[in-house]
């Protein structure tokens, strides 16, 4: 019984760290892709500053 529930017990927390990870994963894809965005966004807005001079 107990060999079980510890199987169990590492396979749920393994689950879970999977999960954490994916989870980070997708939140730092988010806030590079976020930040590129406005990098971009910066860029495009100075390059019209200086058409406009």
């Amino acid at each position: 019984m107990d060999a079980s529930s510890d199987g169990m017990k590492y396979y749920f927390q393994n689950l879970l760290d999977r999960r954490r990870a994916a989870i980070l994963d997708s939140y730092e894809y988010m806030f590079v892709s976020a930040k590129s965005l406005i990098l971009r966004l910066l860029a495009r807005c100075n390059r019209n500053e200086n058409v406009g001079l």
